[in-house]
């Protein structure tokens, strides 16, 4: 083999400092200033949040809370689960069009729970790659963010 061309390199210092810039930039930045998305949601049970999340289906403003979101992320699990086994048993497309239906409202109750700690919803997109889909998932766990704690970004 030859010699490490430019182009070897600029792969290498894609593959080191875009996800490194990321990272800055979901953990380490953290301006002060109270929360812009509303007052602190209350802590929803199962049924609860997922009546919340199919009445704002689509919805991206307010704020959720994690138990909302995450009870409304596990409904949405299962019921995907349960249209894939029907579509095995009977082939009548469920497991293409309910995934597609359900989009809308996860992202809508995602943007919610963004705006819970102060995040703009756009953060969603990190989502598309792997490494920001790890960074998406550490922000969707943080704790809520009252008004005199908040940061923005």
């Amino acid at each position: 083999m030859g010699a490490i061309s430019i182009w070897h390199w600029l792969i290498i210092l894609l593959v080191i400092l875009v996800p490194g810039a990321a990272a800055f930039l979901v953990f380490a930045i953290k301006p002060n200033g109270p929360n812009r998305f509303g007052g602190v949601p209350a802590p929803a049970g199962f049924g609860e949040a997922v009546g919340i999340c199919f009445r704002k289906f689509a919805d991206f403003n307010g704020r959720a809370a994690r138990s909302e979101f995450w009870w409304f992320y596990l409904a949405t699990v299962l019921i995907n689960i349960a249209a894939i086994i029907l579509n095995r048993m009977v082939p009548l497309g469920l497991g293409l069009i309910l995934p597609l239906v359900l989009l809308i409202p996860t992202w809508a109750a995602g943007a919610r729970r963004l705006h819970d700690i102060n995040r703009s919803g756009w953060w969603q997109l990190l989502g598309l790659t792997l490494l920001g889909g790890i960074m998406l998932f550490v922000l969707f766990v943080q704790p809520s963010q009252s008004n005199d704690q908040a940061s923005v970004f």
